[in-house]
């Protein structure tokens, strides 16, 4: 395998990742036409072109498909590590502090954030933990103390906060728990202080989506999907039935509440008419037996005949 190494001199560092399409371009270009002399020589006339400001010193390494950056300041501390692959950024990019140490670690696919990140603190421990997809953050994000105790969990949901999210004191008793909606706006929080006393709970602890079907016949099937707060120390119930024409709930059956992060529940409808459905989620202090409830009321639903 052909390596080509060198080092040149450029003035800004937001330069680099600027830089790096058109050098992979070129790169691609040149070698399709086996002229690495060609491609020496534009990183002689950036060299020339650059090496009246000395702020950063780049070492890169140059094999057959890729091109794996090093970059030193003028004082020779390492700041950063930029691998490129096949004409993006892929692998590993890690920053580092004006002490050489290790600030960031992010992993790149095709030029987009894919798998774990990672932020540190200046003692080396992580400071902040979360997983991309395309770009898009996933799944639970952590956040840690310098000691590295636990600072808070949020979950991730197609690049938005959605459901729980737990923030901690550095003694590891909850400080703050919220709840978030599909859109990633706070729609209930509950509040401790640091003994785990309650300082405060607002907002409703429920999130409902239902999307009817234009119509609706007897013996089909219509689907409610629930996401549901439950803070620490906290038992849950949910009760659902029906509105009359009084506006009031009628008929409710206590159901059971899977682990999942979704609960969807299903209703057939035997005859025809106009249906609404409605009911309450509970949540019950364990040491208390407070009850917070919260009622819910889905947009009424024509069922016609078959």
């Amino acid at each position: 395998m052909d390596v080509v190494r060198y080092s040149l001199f450029y003035y800004h560092e937001k330069i680099l990742l600027k830089l790096a399409k058109t050098e992979l371009e070129d790169f691609k270009k040149l070698k399709a036409k086996n002229n690495m002399k060609n491609y020496l020589l534009l990183l002689l006339v950036l060299f020339i072109f650059s090496c009246n400001n000395t702020e950063n010193n780049i070492h890169i390494v140059v094999t057959k498909d890729s091109i794996f950056r090093t970059v030193f300041s003028s004082n020779g501390q390492k700041k950063h590590e930029i691998n490129s692959f096949k004409n993006s950024l892929n692998g590993e990019v890690i920053i580092y502090d004006s002490n050489e140490r290790i600030s960031s670690k992010e992993r790149y696919l095709d030029g987009k954030l894919c798998g774990k990140s990672y932020w540190y603190h200046k003692n080396g421990k992580v400071r902040t933990e979360i997983e991309f997809v395309n770009d898009t953050a996933t799944n639970f994000m952590y956040r840690y103390y310098e000691t590295g105790e636990l600072m808070e969990i949020v979950n991730f949901y197609n690049g938005r906060k959605y459901g729980e999210a737990e923030e901690y004191y550095e003694n590891q008793n909850i400080k703050t728990y919220r709840f978030y909606n599909n859109k990633g706006y706070v729609v209930y929080e509950k509040s401790f202080d640091v003994n785990g006393t309650i300082l405060y709970e607002r907002g409703s602890g429920i999130v409902m989506q239902y999307y009817y079907p234009e119509t609706i016949k007897v013996g089909d099937t219509l689907y409610l999907n629930f996401v549901f707060a439950l803070p620490p120390n906290c038992e849950r119930e949910l009760l659902i039935g029906n509105v009359n024409n009084k506006n009031e709930i009628i008929n409710t059956k206590q159901v059971l509440i899977e682990e999942d992060f979704f609960n969807t529940y299903k209703f057939v409808y035997q005859k025809a008419g106009t249906y609404c459905i409605a009911g309450y989620y509970r949540l019950i202090e364990k040491s208390s037996n407070e009850i917070s409830q919260w009622k819910f009321i889905a947009n009424p639903i024509i069922v016609s005949p078959k």
